[in-house]
């Protein structure tokens, strides 16, 4: 059974759901997650051609809720390039036992609590929500993070405005090319990406060289988000070398230069721990091939010693190319199986 909650009236919207509720007597019931069929309503519900008045202006955020017996768990959903849904809680039982249950109580009060909180604060949010001014060269704003502006070193404030992601077929993209607003830069084009780790050390030394993008900023997005970090670079005009075709010469320059970045690296006891094609681009230019070689990703880069792992679901290529498991330790020995392996 589905049940949606009432929110408001909204010109020609008869109902905008805040959440959404799929209820089951257990767990197996109908043969398939309650959990999955709530985000499959979600779905249908904002894809429907009535409500597009919304769904063409925001994202839809909404709370979905799956209950199945005495479980229930709690999912958040946003509609960008296509339909996200994430767990927030995990499924909490709801029955009682005779001894020794305030512990668990008090997290089901807990999380019921947030939730009531939550769905005020959605209720507000669908309140004021008014149509996004949109620049002629930059994508709806509903496909990037609310995040729009950092404080620089000198305290100041600095705005800045998304224009497309930089992987537009995909709605994991965590990268983005973004205009700054503010500031003597104001005009220029950066680019924003999010990361769960990222070695600034890395990142400085080869830039100081002018082996990689000048890093405006890196900040740790604060305790609601985990790990989660926002960082903040020039863009650069160029093609990964994944990308390119070169002759022999070509690629024995490439790889001496990228040689000598990793030396320089290792000289301060740092990691690239993700030698790919990929990550390393060529810019556009007239300049000597050596000239124009940049690093772009230090996700995987590191103090060697840290214990900094690699995350869990490692692609096939990055093990095969550096003999590393998911969540192995990453270590030089990685570095240079990925070195050795270079071909691009």
């Amino acid at each position: 059974m589905i049940t949606w909650q009432r929110a408001y009236l909204v010109d020609t919207v008869p109902l905008l759901p805040l959440s959404s509720t799929e209820i089951k007597p257990e767990l197996d019931s109908g043969g398939s997650d309650p959990s999955v069929q709530v985000s499959f309503s979600y779905r249908r519900f904002w894809y429907q051609k009535d409500r597009a008045c919304i769904a063409d202006i925001c994202c839809c955020p909404s709370f979905l809720l799956a209950i199945a017996g005495p479980w229930l768990v709690i999912l958040g959903a946003v509609k960008t390039q296509g339909t996200i849904v994430q767990r927030i809680t995990s499924y909490e039982w709801l029955g009682c036992s005779r001894i020794y249950d305030d512990a668990r109580v008090l997290r089901v009060s807990q999380i019921l609590y947030a939730l009531r909180l939550s769905v005020a604060e959605l209720n507000t949010y669908y309140d004021k929500l008014t149509p996004p001014s949109v620049s002629k060269d930059c994508a709806h704003p509903l496909v990037f993070p609310a995040f729009t502006s950092f404080i620089d070193d000198h305290g100041q404030k600095t705005r800045f405005e998304y224009m497309q992601p930089l992987e537009p077929d995909s709605f994991q993209c965590v990268t983005f090319l973004a205009r700054l607003l503010d500031g003597d830069r104001a005009g220029d084009r950066v680019v924003v990406k999010f990361v769960d780790r990222y070695s600034t050390d890395a990142h400085n030394l080869l830039a100081e060289h002018n082996l990689a993008p000048k890093l405006i900023h890196h900040q740790v997005l604060g305790p609601n988000y985990g790990a989660l970090a926002m960082v903040i670079m020039d863009h650069i005009e160029g093609h990964a070398l994944s990308e390119l075709e070169f002759g022999e010469e070509d690629k024995t320059v490439i790889r001496e230069t990228v040689r000598r970045a990793l030396d320089m690296l290792n000289q301060e006891d740092l990691i690239f721990g993700d030698v790919r094609p990929p990550n390393v681009m060529l810019l556009d230019g007239e300049e000597s091939m050596e000239e124009r070689v940049r690093f772009i990703d230090f996700d995987w880069a590191c103090k060697e010693g840290d214990g900094v792992r690699y995350p869990f679901h490692l692609s096939g290529a990055v093990c095969r190319a550096s003999g590393a498991q998911d969540y192995d330790v990453i270590t030089k020995a990685h570095q240079e199986a990925m070195f050795e392996n270079f071909r691009f």
